[in-house]
C-alpha cells in the first residue's frame, strides 16, 4: 500500500524525467508566457489606433477565425505529416507575422486591417502548434500520467497568468507596445529551440504506420468526425462546451472595455485584474487530480459550470475592480478544472492517429459561434452599457447547466 501511495503522489513531478516531454514542457511553458507580450498588448494598440470596443471585438472574433475555417484541414496535416516540423513551421511562422506588425508601427505604416490580417495568420499558426501539442502529449506520456501532465501543464500556466498581465503590462508600459512584441517574439525563438530537440520520429513510426496510406483529406476529416460523434460521451461534452464558449466569448467581448470604460481602471489595475485569473485557475490545476479521485468528471464539470455562472453575475454587479477580481478568481479556477478534465477525456478515449482531427474537430465546434458573439456584442456595446452583456452571459451558462443535467453528465467517469 505503500508504494501504491508514492506511486499517487510523485507523477507530476516523475513525469519530468521523461526528456521528450520536459522539452516541450518548458519550450511551450516560455512560448506561452512571452506570448502574452501579444495578446494583452494587442487590444491596446487598436484601442488607441482606434477607440472603438467593436474594433477590439472585432480582433477577438478574427482570433477565433482559424479553428473554425481550419481546425479540420489543420488536424488532417497533424494526423498525417510529422508533427515535430509542424510545431516548428508554426513557431517560425508567427515569428515572421509578429515581426511585419513590429516594423510596421516601427516604420508607421500599419494600420487597424493590416493588425486584422496579420492577427488572424499568428492566431492560426498559434492554434496549429497548440493542437499538434496537444496531439503528441499521449505519444511520450503513459496513459496513466495525462491528467497529471494536463495538471502540471495547467498550473505553469496559471502561474504565469497569475504574474503575466500585471508583470506584461506594466514593462510594457515602461518600454513600449514594439518592444513587448519583441520579447514574444524571443520567447518563440527559444520555444522553437526547444522544440527541436524533441524526438518524436521513432514514436510515429511505431505507433502510426498508417501514415502511409494514401488517403484524400475529405475522407480522413470524414473518419476524424466519425470517431468523435460515434464516442458518446465526448461529443456530448463538445457541445456543452461549444455553449459555454459562447458565454465565454460573449464575456470576453467586453470584459476589458468594461474594466477601462465604466470602472476607470488604469492598466497597471487591468493587469491585476488578469492576474486574479490565474490565482484561480492555478488552485484549479492543483485541484483537478483531487476532484477526479473523489469525483465523476461530469460531477466536477457540473459544478464547475455553477461556479462561472456565479462568477458571471459577480461581473454585472461589480461596482469596483477589486470584486470584479473575484469573479473572475472564481472563473479562472472553474474553467481550468472544465478543461483539464475535458482535454484528459479527449486524449484518454481518442486512438492518438485520430487525435489531431478529433481535437481539430471538437475546437472548430466549440469555438464555432464565438466569433458572431464577438461581432454582435462589441456592436451591441456601441448603443448600450457593455456590463450588460454579463447577464447574457450569465443566462446562457444556466442554459448549458440544464443541457448538462439533461445529458446526466454526473455519471461521466
Amino acid at each position: 500500500m505503500e508504494t501504491k501511495t508514492e506511486q499517487k503522489a510523485k507523477p507530476m513531478y516523475h513525469i519530468l524525467t521523461n526528456r521528450n516531454f520536459l522539452y516541450v514542457f518548458l519550450g511551450n511553458s516560455i512560448g506561452h508566457y512571452t506570448f502574452y507580450f501579444f495578446i494583452y498588448v494587442l487590444p491596446f494598440v487598436i484601442y488607441e489606433m482606434t477607440n472603438s470596443p467593436f474594433a477590439m471585438s472585432t480582433m477577438r472574433a478574427i482570433e477565433m477565425i482559424p479553428p473554425i475555417l481550419l481546425g479540420l484541414v489543420i488536424g488532417v496535416i497533424i494526423d498525417r505529416y510529422n508533427r515535430k516540423m509542424i510545431l516548428l513551421l508554426s513557431i517560425a511562422l508567427q515569428v515572421l507575422c509578429i515581426t511585419f506588425i513590429v516594423v510596421g508601427m516601427y516604420q508607421s505604416f500599419i494600420t487597424i486591417w493590416m493588425i486584422y490580417v496579420v492577427g488572424f495568420f499568428v492566431f492560426l499558426f498559434s492554434n496549429m502548434f497548440n493542437n499538434t501539442y496537444h496531439s503528441i502529449i499521449p505519444q511520450i506520456v503513459a496513459k496513466d500520467e495525462l491528467t497529471e501532465a494536463n495538471s502540471l501543464q495547467m498550473m505553469i500556466m496559471s502561474i504565469f497568468r497569475i504574474a503575466g498581465p500585471a508583470v506584461v503590462l506594466s514593462i510594457v508600459a515602461l518600454i513600449g507596445y514594439e518592444q513587448g512584441f519583441i520579447i514574444c517574439i524571443i520567447g518563440l525563438v527559444l520555444l522553437f529551440t526547444f522544440v527541436t530537440l524533441l524526438q518524436l520520429d521513432s514514436i510515429e513510426k511505431e505507433e502510426q504506420p498508417e501514415k502511409k496510406e494514401k488517403k484524400s483529406f475529405v475522407k480522413d476529416i470524414k473518419e476524424g468526425w466519425h470517431e468523435l460523434t460515434s464516442n458518446k460521451t465526448l461529443w456530448t461534452l463538445t457541445l456543452i462546451i461549444l455553449g459555454l464558449n459562447i458565454s465565454q466569448s460573449t464575456t470576453g467581448a467586453v470584459f476589458i472595455f468594461n474594466v477601462i470604460d465604466n470602472l476607470e481602471a488604469e492598466i497597471g489595475q487591468v493587469g491585476l485584474v488578469q492576474s486574479v485569473t490565474g490565482i484561480g485557475a492555478l488552485l484549479g490545476s492543483l485541484l483537478a487530480r483531487k476532484t477526479k479521485e473523489k469525483f465523476n468528471r461530469g460531477q466536477v464539470m457540473l459544478f464547475m459550470m455553477t461556479i462561472s455562472f456565479t462568477s458571471q453575475i459577480i461581473y454585472f454587479l461589480a461596482p469596483n475592480y477589486i470584486i470584479l477580481a473575484c469573479g473572475t478568481f472564481l472563473m479562472g479556477s472553474s474553467v481550468s478544472i472544465v478543461n483539464i478534465h475535458f482535454m484528459t477525456i479527449r486524449q484518454e478515449t481518442t486512438p492518438n492517429h485520430l487525435l489531431g482531427r478529433v481535437s481539430g474537430t471538437t475546437l472548430m465546434l466549440s469555438n464555432l459561434a464565438m466569433p458572431i458573439a464577438y461581432l454582435l456584442v462589441g456592436g451591441i456595446g456601441e448603443w448600450v452599457n457593455v456590463k450588460y452583456m454579463f447577464l447574457v452571459s450569465a443566462s446562457i451558462t444556466l442554459s448549458m447547466l440544464f443541457v448538462a443535467f439533461k445529458a446526466r453528465i454526473s455519471r461521466f467517469t
